[in-house]
């Protein structure tokens, strides 16, 4: 499976890259952010593709992801002996200069998706 960037205007495919199944995409600042299956975020450059950072999540797959300027927040799925359960902690990356995970966010119920507020305020 693959991701690709294509050119709207002529509508032809301008690049592309090799992503596993299961792969989201999401525009975050100047990064492509893919998470998958795999539970890791692969930051790419939007232009083309190429693979520039990869940050550790969750260790069962991201569910869901948002950005707002430079902080990335992911949800995800834990597995603990060979079990799914969802995470109870929400993931936030700083995506200023070299990418960085910064503190676990508690959420003890658990997030299967995750989306900013409109009005969240920096």
């Amino acid at each position: 499976e693959s991701v690709a960037v294509l050119d709207v205007e002529t509508g032809q495919e301008r690049c592309r890259a090799e992503a596993p199944g299961g792969t989201s995409v999401l525009k975050s600042g100047r990064f492509l952010s893919c998470g998958g299956l795999s539970g890791e975020i692969v930051l790419r450059d939007p232009s083309s593709l190429s693979k520039l950072f990869t940050l550790p999540a969750h260790n069962g797959p991201v569910t869901g992801m948002d950005a707002k300027m430079d902080l990335l927040v992911t949800c995800g799925i834990s597995t603990f002996r060979n079990e799914y359960a969802t995470d109870t902690s929400l993931r936030v990356f700083d995506l200023r200069m070299a990418p960085r995970p910064l503190s676990a966010i508690p959420f003890p119920i658990g997030a299967q998706l995750i989306k900013y507020s409109p009005k969240f305020s920096s």
